[in-house]
């Protein structure tokens, strides 16, 4: 008999904590967690392919390369957050598998399972209680951070094409010297000023 009540005591209990977490975790905010995850997978995939592109070249210039290194820090932060949503997203699966198994077991047994681990079941419902909205705020921050950086990846990768084409100007021409305008600059030198220009231009009507 004590058991049955000690077992309708912890169910209600539990219920209570669920229910808490469920107010927490509401259809519109699940939903806008899930944008918010597919907009940071996107973001880390553009993050990632720019620094791979990024690579392809030998960077010599220190402040692209911290540029460079920026990138990578922020890509790993974004990975880290996606790694961890998706954890608790199977962690929860097992918990509910788990669940069913108890309930088909009988209520006895429900009994001494919910008796042994009442105490631990409650740590953790108050952790996850409290690591939630820590968790979506580390998301909406790492999304803000990223966007920004997203947002000036095309001129990284026109700075670093920049460097690529002065640096084969640099390198000596083999058998005769590049023919020279009238001005006396190269055709590559031309493109290298042209490029220069043009983003000193976007620069200003921006």
């Amino acid at each position: 008999m004590a058991g049955v009540i000690c077992s309708a005591v912890v169910t209600d209990i539990t219920s209570r904590v669920i229910s808490k977490v469920t107010e927490r975790c509401s259809c519109n905010k699940k939903a806008a967690v899930n944008d918010k995850l597919w907009k940071l997978n996107m973001l880390c995939t553009r993050i990632h392919s720019s620094i791979e592109a990024s690579e392809k070249h030998q960077i010599t210039n220190d402040h692209l390369l911290m540029w460079q290194e920026t990138l990578k820090e922020a890509a790993v932060d974004g990975d880290e957050v996606l790694f961890t949503f998706r954890w608790r997203a199977l962690n929860e699966a097992s918990r509910n598998n788990d669940n069913r198994q108890v309930g088909t077991s009988g209520p006895l047994a429900y009994t001494k399972i919910a008796m042994s681990s009442m105490v631990e079941y409650f740590h953790n419902a108050a952790k996850i209680l409290f690591s939630l909205d820590e968790d979506v705020e580390k998301l909406n921050s790492t999304v803000d951070k990223l966007e920004k950086l997203s947002a000036d990846i095309e001129e990284f990768l026109k700075l670093v094409e920049l460097e690529v084409l002065i640096e084969e100007e640099n390198i000596p021409t083999k058998g005769k010297n590049q023919p020279l305008g009238r001005d006396g600059k190269t055709h590559l030198q031309h493109k290298t000023s042209f490029l220069v220009l043009t983003e000193a231009h976007v620069n200003y009507l921006q």
